[in-house]
């Protein structure tokens, strides 16, 4: 049976999250490897599979082409586990909580830490002004945390949005700017979901792009 293809760069959270979604519904797919910093995602070839030029990007076998994680997350789990509860096909309201959780990572908590990420990266420094604005939303998630009843967002059931936020949350890590141990309602979900994380990691291949990411940036200090 022909597998999907998937196109991603490892130290890339949202890449992250598909493998990990992929894993625990034991999806099998063709993996791609890219490497942004030389421009691959920038060939002529990949260009005609996703012109928004970014990672990830999910090939089907029969030329159905799809980007941006949180989409394909849900996707592969609708289309290949649709038992899974990781994003229910039978509970609208559940489901819709998930995806409150998916449309905050995305608009709130991945763009808050990807900005402080780019101004090591490529901005020339550290913005103060940012910097403040992500500790303040780290701030607020902490104390939306409090109230959990379980090990996850939702109760001690795992979701796709908890591993969307993990992937996020990992960005944490990599910055010397931040410290986890500053939100201790969030440190423990991520402790949490780090353990649940590390059981599917089984090649090693989410902590060495931690650790990578993380000397990419220390190289720009």
């Amino acid at each position: 049976m022909a597998k999907p293809t998937f196109y991603y760069m490892p130290e890339s959270p949202p890449c992250r999250t598909v493998m990990a979604v992929a894993r625990m519904i034991g999806l099998d797919m063709e993996m791609k490897k890219l490497n942004l910093r030389n421009k691959e995602h920038l060939t002529p070839e990949f260009l005609k599979i996703n012109p928004m030029h970014k990672v990830p990007t999910l090939v089907e076998p029969d030329g159905f082409a799809l980007g941006e994680s949180r989409a394909i997350s849900t996707y592969i789990i609708q289309k290949y586990k649709p038992s899974s509860p990781l994003y229910p096909v039978d509970d609208l309201r559940r489901r819709a909580h998930i995806d409150g959780w998916l449309q905050y990572d995305c608009s709130t908590l991945g763009p808050a830490l990807r900005a402080v990420i780019m101004d090591r990266m490529y901005g020339g420094g550290l913005n103060e002004n940012r910097l403040n604005q992500t500790k303040e939303t780290l701030k607020t998630l902490n104390e939306v945390l409090k109230a959990l009843e379980g090990r996850y967002l939702l109760d001690d059931q795992i979701t796709v949005a908890d591993i969307s936020m993990y992937f996020s949350c990992n960005m944490i890590e990599v910055l010397p700017d931040l410290e986890m141990s500053d939100y201790e309602h969030l440190c423990k979900w991520y402790k949490n979901m780090t353990e649940a994380m590390n059981a599917v990691d089984h090649d090693g291949l989410f902590a060495e792009a931690i650790q990578s990411a993380k000397k990419y940036i220390a190289e720009k200090l």
